[in-house]
């Protein structure tokens, strides 16, 4: 870790600092030898999943209650006693699992009282280590759903229901299936982990470097080149990183002082920043912990996932990049200096190591069509096989025990958000509300999709604005993805709605916390930075209610459906972000802007008369701007001429 990351967690010396180092150090190691089958190859010893998940999460309890501080006040220098006891309980708790589940599983239904007190030991550890590292409100939430599975008989209407006994519920939080060592958190410790630490490895190695390199030779030297730049690499980064706000303080340090050099303002500077650093997670091939879920969810191959995410990435970064552009092209932007421009040819000889891996997972996931866990293990293998092939990229095994470490504290956040959203899944299942929620959701839109649809997209943004996206994935997948279900929708398409939404949540104000930490680097207002960063997202707030309806969106159907729905998506993107900067060759009055958005809309619709309409105007109002400026410039080159005559 860096000393940055040094600052939130509480870092011991000595022979304590030395076991949370080792820690640290094996808690990917224990998901790598899982996913490669070790203690079976090696060993002759049979792993069951919920074994291993158990072990996974009492490393990561243990690490969290001994790196991460219960408040600001505690000691940072020492271990509390009270940390080292709910280490030590939430310990035992675990390892109990690992120890005999496969005699618990003989009676998984049957309550007694030592599983209720384990039951209520991992409850209150899982909940004070998400207080911890996600904040309260996702504790809240998770209070609220255990407070109704305990008292749902005081609640009216669809919500009432028969209340389950403190040693049910303590006994299927901690044994369900589906509770906090089901397929949830699986995912954490399996696929997450892996690209977690694909993620550390490349990024450790100089590929965040190589990726930012990369893109100021590519697009430094256009106008508004910075911010073009930073578009480029924060999408590139943000498919490794998986966190929009990691994102904008890795790359943005470096890119929006860039762009306020050049001549954004500082609010546009963040919120180019924000938006393309929350693209991260739903661009393929890598989109994050939610869409690990959503594979899982919908019982289908990651590569499925990322393929149908593709078309509607593509979109959301073109309507960004126009935005950029035809800012640059307004206000009279230029690219950065030559000197500023590192050559391309140069980048690409020094880092074509870090583009070996990328391949092997596209092909890996996508042609091969390996488990996304198994890529991502390819991925890592290539690169330190390709590493050792030049003496200045070989890694020591001093910097290898460093980017282990470092992957080990980036799974504390995610395998507890994941543990303790499977509580949520768990008792939303054993409650009934699975079926009850998404049958009041369909009732209150009156059976209408379209207000169904506009219900989930504004529930999905309230709830990811203070929750991680992978927590407000999840809990709108169990609860919003039935009722649209209920109504037609394809699954996928209706997953893919809400992850849409979730991520938007990280830019959309009050609470936008990639908008408002790209405004605090770039010393911007946050609310203005967070719209600003809306507008630039605009295609991702509309594209989603198009691919509900129209699946060649999702690369799904023919060829020809699919490029031609492509294109003309395109097209009413481009026109929409001609109309929010009213820019297309010169600056554009008010009606021509009202026209082109309307025109925009129309072609993003899929329907094929509102396309065709929405073409012509587009084409139309383009037209007419070519030909007045080619008027005017025909006017000043005269006056010009007949100056210089006189």
């Amino acid at each position: 870790m860096d000393e940055n990351e040094r600052g939130q967690y509480r870092i011991f010396s000595g022979m304590l600092g030395g076991f949370e180092r080792c820690l640290a150090v094996a808690l990917p190691l224990l998901g790598v030898a899982f996913i490669l089958h070790l203690p079976d190859s090696l060993l002759g010893i049979s792993v069951l999943m919920q074994q291993y998940v158990a072990l996974f999460l009492a490393a990561a309890l243990l690490l969290v209650f001994m790196g991460v501080p219960a408040s600001g006040s505690a000691p940072r220098d020492r271990w509390p006693w009270y940390d080292i006891l709910l280490a030590v309980t939430a310990c035992l708790a675990c390892l109990y699992v690992v120890g005999f589940y496969p005699t618990l599983i003989l009676g998984l239904g049957q309550t007694t009282l030592l599983k209720s007190v384990l039951g209520a030991v991992i409850l209150v550890c899982v909940l004070e280590a998400t207080r911890r590292v996600a904040g309260w409100t996702l504790t809240i939430v998770v209070l609220v759903f255990i407070f109704y599975a305990k008292f749902t008989n005081l609640f009216p209407s669809f919500l009432y229901g028969q209340p389950l006994s403190w040693a049910r519920l303590l006994n299927y939080v901690y044994l369900g299936a589906d509770a906090v060592f089901g397929s949830i958190i699986a995912i954490a410790a399996t696929t997450v982990l892996a690209f977690v630490l694909f993620g550390q490895f490349l990024s450790g190695t100089g590929g965040s470097t190589f990726l930012i390199s990369l893109a100021q030779g590519v697009m430094g030297r256009y106008r508004g080149g910075p911010a073009k730049v930073a578009v480029v690499a924060s999408g590139l980064f943000g498919m490794i990183s998986g966190s929009a706000v990691a994102n904008v303080v890795s790359t943005g340090i470096i890119t929006i002082p860039m762009m306020k050099r050049t001549g954004y303002p500082p609010y546009f500077a963040g919120a180019v920043e924000a938006a393309a650093s929350t693209g991260g997670s739903i661009m393929p091939p890598v989109m994050g912990a939610a869409a690990f879920l959503m594979a899982q969810f919908l019982g289908i191959p990651y590569a499925s996932v990322a393929l149908a995410a593709f078309i509607p990435a593509v979109l959301y970064y073109l309507g960004i990049f126009i935005q950029v552009d035809l800012r640059a092209a307004k206000v009279g932007l230029k690219g950065l200096e030559r000197s500023m421009i590192p050559s391309i040819k140069n980048t690409l000889a020094q880092g074509w190591i870090f583009i070996v891996p990328m391949v092997v997972l596209v092909y890996a996931l996508l042609v091969l069509y390996l488990p996304a866990e198994l890529a991502a293990m390819y991925s890592v293998a290539s690169l330190l096989v390709v590493a050792t092939l030049r003496k200045e990229s070989r890694i020591a095994l001093a910097k290898v025990l460093e980017m282990l470490e470092g992957a080990g504290w980036a799974l504390l956040d995610i395998g507890i958000v994941c543990a303790v959203v499977g509580f949520v899944v768990g008792l939303v299942s054993v409650t009934g509300l699975a079926f009850s929620l998404p049958q009041a959701l369909v009732s209150l839109a009156g059976g209408n999709i379209y207000v169904l649809l506009l219900l989930t997209a504004g529930i999905t943004v309230i709830m990811g604005m203070g929750l991680p996206i992978t927590a407000s994935y999840a809990l709108m997948a169990v609860i919003a993805v039935p009722a649209l279900a209920q109504l037609g929708v394809q699954p996928l398409a209706a997953h893919l709605f809400v992850l849409y939404f979730a991520a938007m949540s990280f830019i959309t104000p009050p609470v936008a916390l990639a908008a408002y930490a790209a405004a605090s680097v770039a010393g911007a207002p946050m609310v203005q930075t967070g719209w600003q960063a809306v507008r630039l997202a605009i295609s991702a707030f509309l594209v989603p209610f198009v691919f509900i309806f129209h699946p060649p969106l999702l690369a799904m159907g023919s060829a020809g459906s699919v490029i031609t729905s492509f294109i003309f998506t395109a097209i009413g993107v481009v026109a929409l972000a001609m109309a929010l900067e009213g820019y297309v060759l010169r600056m554009l009055g008010l009606p021509e802007r009202v026209f082109l958005g309307a025109a925009g809309v129309l072609m993003i619709l899929p329907e094929m008369i509102s396309t065709l309409v929405g073409l012509v105007v587009v084409a139309a109002i383009v037209m007419l701007e070519f030909i007045r400026r080619k008027q005017v410039s025909s006017v000043v080159f005269n006056e010009t001429r007949a100056e210089g005559q006189g």
